[in-house]
């Protein structure tokens, strides 16, 4: 994921990025997965809560190449989801098919108390 450590609690229009790779044989690096036909899913985990919710991921335009050959996912945050002051984790899953599946690095994000939104 890029950028992001932190997120106010009950944030909402920014921007989540999550890369799905994997390794190139001939090379041994990471390569971008192109995910064009894939079901798109971010998992987020609320520790707080302890529940485990889906919201559907989109292909983001602003990579290199600027379409689904840069392997990225984009989640924008909607309004009420992040209630939860805490740690969370968040991973992209692309499901291409039931037996071909790739999952972008499992990343942890500290939800913090605003002065609008202060922790009881």
């Amino acid at each position: 994921m890029a950028c992001l450590e932190e997120l106010p609690v009950y944030d909402k229009g920014t921007s989540l990025l999550f890369y799905i790779e994997e390794c190139d044989e001939s090379t041994g690096e990471m390569i971008p997965v192109d995910i064009a036909g894939a079901t798109l899913t971010i998992v987020f985990l609320k520790f707080e809560k302890g529940t485990v919710d889906e919201k559907p991921g989109t292909i983001y335009a602003g990579g290199t190449n600027g379409d689904s050959t840069d392997g990225i996912v984009e989640y924008i945050t909607e309004t009420d989801f992040i209630d939860a002051i805490g740690s969370w984790k968040a991973q992209a899953v692309a499901t291409f098919s039931p037996t071909q599946e790739y999952q972008s690095t499992e990343v942890e994000i500290e939800v913090v108390a605003t002065l609008r939104h202060p922790a009881e």
